[in-house]
């Protein structure tokens, strides 16, 4: 059986079920392998995480400036970071709120469109949003794969593709 959402709330929720995917996958970094990279040249997982939010925060600022406010300064203090446990608490927390302000802004923008934008529609931002972390998730999967930490079969069921179904297979 579906669930009897309306457009608003399903786009809502389609952005809540990835953040938590997001912030599922930003739970198996640990300080040991925060550093580990996809590739050579590429982002440390760390470095993953701090980019999502950095990213949030750019376009929350050109899309809706005072969501992005509300978040206050962007922590640049984690550009140069390591990784460790405080550091993973703190980037863990900065995504739950840069998250919760990605939705907040497409809800009022979805209930009351404006025109001074970048986006043509609303559900363009949040597309925006969900393809681009969609794209850091798989470098992060593949840097904990790198690192002999790749999720199993299992954790990947429970934590990314059943977030997207009512109903297990």
């Amino acid at each position: 059986m579906q669930p009897n959402f309306d457009l608003t709330t399903a786009l809502l929720d389609s952005w809540d079920r990835q953040a938590e995917i997001i912030h599922r996958i930003a739970l198996l970094i640990n300080p040991g392998i925060a550093g580990q990279k996809s590739s050579e040249d590429g982002m440390s997982l760390f470095q993953q995480l701090v980019h999502t939010h950095m990213v949030r925060c750019f376009w929350l600022r050109r899309y809706s400036a005072e969501d992005r406010e509300r978040l206050g300064p962007f922590p640049e203090h984690l550009l140069e970071a390591a990784g460790t446990q405080a550091e993973l608490d703190e980037i863990r927390t900065y995504l739950a709120q840069s998250a919760q302000a990605v939705r907040e802004a497409t809800a009022r923008r979805l209930a009351e469109p404006e025109a001074d934008s970048p986006y043509d529609h609303p559900i363009l931002f949040l597309q925006h949003m969900i393809w681009h972390e969609g794209y850091h998730f798989a470098l992060i999967h593949l840097a904990l794969r790198n690192a002999g930490h790749e999720p199993t079969e299992e954790w990947e069921e429970a934590n990314v593709w059943s977030q997207w179904r009512t109903e297990t297979w």
